[in-house]
């Protein structure tokens, strides 16, 4: 562990609430990105969501994520079926 993440990660623990946290974590994802220790910088990322009190899974299974990006798909009111439809509705467009 280098200086500049010692020090990060003391104020990360200091950081008095979640936007504060944020700065931090934004902080240490540029600097774990700038040392090309990207995996390091996605676990960190994933601490924070931890804090924020959305879990996520470190290696999700197909499975997962694929009910999870169908269940934000839900959410935008687009499920499955309105999202073929959509598909269906660009690719007869682009042939007229």
């Amino acid at each position: 562990m280098n200086a500049a993440d010692e020090r990060l990660s003391r104020l990360s623990a200091l950081a008095e609430n979640p936007m504060d946290r944020a700065a931090v974590t934004s902080l240490r994802v540029i600097l774990f990105t700038t040392l090309n220790r990207s995996e390091r910088a996605i676990e960190v990322c994933l601490e924070y969501l931890d804090y924020v009190g959305f879990a996520c899974p470190r290696s999700p299974t197909e499975q997962e994520v694929s009910q999870e990006y169908e269940r934000i798909w839900l959410q935008l009111g687009m499920g499955f079926s309105a999202r073929a439809d959509n598909r269906d509705n660009r690719s007869s467009a682009a042939f007229n």
